[in-house]
Formats: structure tokens, sequence, C-alpha cells
């Protein structure tokens, strides 16, 4: 029997505005049935794709496949007109299978599947259009196989459980994440403190917990991690020297991944990539030129504050860390190997530097509404970026999460 579908306690919104922008800078991964489908496509025989190659393969032993994307980061298959040509020529049901859902999401859980949005989307992103409620049909085809089940996700690194009581931790991030008491930046440093005084439980001792005694113990974190944020708010510091590099080497990867990143994935373009790099690490001086219309700026720009913002501005991102959290996302869809407390620290990672992002997007008049949109789109494709899910960024993750300087870092960069 198939799941169950479920949308989130959060109502989400979204319809399609045909700005083409989930055609641009997205790679398309294909599953087999794609792959079936494009060959009979005969795209070698259309005049304007002879010689044209339109899919690519990654990897050497498991191989993967994507759209093939042009030099300026749209699809092969993105016409002028800003249409998909699969769907001029042979229609709907034609396109990969990610496209026709996009910006649906599904989640399968052990008994559901959560029905979410790909805020990479504009219209998803600013949260218009209708209510996902009512499009539950329309992500019905894409549940996985009924004899596909979904392993629950580690608590910590070295700890498992199961869903009963990875639930039990779940709820209380997505309570402390939805608790609208409290502006988004303090929420954030209640996850972060709940966190912490998880990690700090003997590991030894809580594998021996039956669910009653985890769930005490949730209560009791849940409660203190209110109690002990104040302390991040009174004295704001800047991260140390070695984690502000980790933090900047982040924030270089997600800018890759906005709507007008000018970096291809290119052989013409590695010197660039690496003189980049290597101005992130230093942290002096002005910015690259990484993303087209950002103003010019230098490091120490960034690191002033901007002062009290109007609450309606932080809508957009409210949301979208809401629905991160009450979704699973952080902790499922490509994060195998990641625990549900790594996945979490990701998306509070994740936060500074939209913020960071923003700073250098508005320039020095201000911070400008506008410009959150496309960040929030760089965020969600970082679900879905390789160099933000491997264990070289888990570890980067853990390394900044180490003494606080995590808290630092969120609380610095909301000021």
């Amino acid at each position: 029997m198939a799941l169950p579908i479920r949308t989130l306690p959060i109502l989400e919104h979204w319809d399609c505005q045909q700005c083409g922008q989930c055609c641009r800078g997205s790679l398309v991964r294909l599953d087999e049935e794609d792959l079936a489908r494009l060959r009979e496509q005969h795209w070698e025989e259309q005049p304007e794709f002879r010689g044209v190659r339109t899919v690519a393969s990654h990897g050497l032993f498991q191989k993967t496949h994507t759209l093939v994307q042009k030099p300026d980061g749209s699809c092969v298959f993105l016409t002028a007109e800003g249409r998909c040509r699969i769907h001029e020529l042979h229609g709907f049901d034609a396109k990969p299978r990610i496209c026709r859902l996009f910006p649906l999401q599904l989640v399968p859980l052990d008994n559901v599947a959560l029905l979410t949005m790909r805020r990479c989307c504009p219209s998803a992103a600013a949260d218009t259009g209708r209510p996902v409620t009512k499009q539950r049909a329309e992500g019905r085809p894409f549940l996985p196989p009924d004899e596909q089940e979904t392993a629950p996700p580690k608590i910590l690194r070295r700890w498992g459980r199961d869903w009963n009581d990875v639930r039990l931790v779940h709820g209380a991030l997505e309570r402390l994440m939805s608790d609208r008491r409290f502006p988004l930046v303090r929420r954030w440093i209640h996850i972060l403190q709940f966190c912490r005084h998880l990690s700090d439980c003997h590991l030894r001792k809580l594998k021996t917990f039956d669910s009653k005694s985890l769930s005490d113990l949730v209560d009791v974190l849940e409660s203190a991690a209110l109690e002990d944020a104040g302390d991040w708010f009174s004295d704001r510091q800047p991260p140390s020297a070695a984690m502000a590099v980790l933090f900047r080497q982040t924030a270089g990867e997600y800018s890759r991944l906005h709507p007008r990143s000018l970096v291809r994935p290119n052989w013409r373009q590695r010197f660039g990539v690496a003189r980049t790099a290597l101005k992130l690490v230093r942290g002096q001086g002005p910015l690259p030129n990484l993303i087209e219309g950002f103003p010019t700026a230098t490091f120490t720009d960034l690191e002033r504050p901007h002062g009290q913002l109007d609450p309606k501005i932080l809508v957009p991102l409210d949301g979208y860390f809401e629905s991160l959290v009450a979704s699973w996302r952080y902790a499922t869809l490509g994060y195998g190997n990641w625990s549900l407390i790594d996945g979490i620290r990701a998306g509070a990672l994740s936060y500074a530097v939209a913020l960071w992002l923003w700073r250098w997007a508005s320039g020095p008049e201000g911070i400008r509404p506008e410009e959150i949109i496309p960040i929030i789109g760089c965020l969600d494709r970082g679900m879905g970026y390789g160099p933000l899910l491997g264990g070289r960024h888990r570890q980067r993750v853990a390394t900044i999460a180490g003494d606080g300087q995590l808290e630092r870092l969120v609380a610095w960069y909301a000021r």
C-alpha cells in the first residue's frame, strides 16, 4: 500500500509564474525511466540538436546522469523564449520526473510522505499562489515504491534509534523552530543550545535509555535551551579567525548556487575559482566578483551591523526555515550519513550565510527586501549540491559547532 501523503503543519503556497528560473542553474538528475524516455525522443534527429550532447554522466563506478547545461548555466532544452523544448514537442508527461514534480517535493518517512516545496522556485520562496494542501494529487504519481523502506536518520553520529524515538528529538527541534514568540535568530539559538546539551550527554548512558527516559530527557533539554539563550545576545562576539575562514568557505559554496552566479563549472574558470577561494580564506580587501548585480564591497563591510529590520521583510526567511524543519528535509534526501543534529546545525550555518549574502547583495544603502528571494534559492539548491552534502562539509559544520562558535556566528550576523 502506498504511503499516505500529508502536507506540513505550516501552510505553503505556490503557483507557476513561468519565470523559467527552475531551468537555470539547477542540475536535473535523471533516473533510468528518464533516460529511456529521452532516447525515445531522438533529439539527435532535431536540426538544432545535431552534435549537441543532452545528457551528462558523472562518476566512474556508480554513474549518475543529469541534463546538460549550456555555458550560461541554463538547461540544454530551454528555448530562447524561456520554454521547455521537451514540453513543446512531446508534452508535459515527456519531461524528466524531477521537472514534472518541481517545485513540489515528497519526503518519504516510515509511515507517511510529506509534501512540501523546493523554495529555489521564486514563487515558492515568496509563498504566493495556491496552497500546497490543494496539490496532493499532483504529488501522488511520484510516491516511492511500496516496498521501499526509509531508514530513520541517526540522532547523533554514533547513536541511532527507531522512528518513534527519532520523532521525539525531531519534535523538540520543530517546536523550537516554530515558536513565533521569538524572532528567527533567537529560535536558532534555542535549537543550537538543545543540540549542545544533547551532544554533551554521555553516549554510553544515552544508549541505555528506553523511550520514556528519552522523552523525559528531551523535555528537560528543551526547557534548558530556552533558559540559556540570552547570554549569546548580551555580548555578541564575532567567530574566531579560524571559524570565520570555514564560514566564508561555506558562503562561497552557497554563492555558486545563486541564480545570478558568474561561476561556471568549466576548465576555463578553474584558475578563477582558485583565486576566489584564496580571497575567501584571507577575508581581506574587496570581495570577489561572484554574483551579477552584487555591489562592490569589502569583507569588512559585511561585518557591520545592519540594524533593526522590519519583521515583514523577514517573513520569507522565516517560512523557508520553518518548512525546512517541519518537512524533515534537513535530515533526509541526500543526507544519508548525517545525523539529525548534524543536519540541523547545517541549517543554522546556512541561516548565517543567508544574512551575510543579504548584506552583500544590498550594499551600503541598507537591506533590500527583494534580494532575499534569490538567496533563499541558494539555500534550497544547497540541499542537493554535492559539496554541501558530503563528509567534508559535515566535518566543517561539526568543527564550527564546537565551543559555541556556531551560536556566535548566528548571533553576530543577525546584528
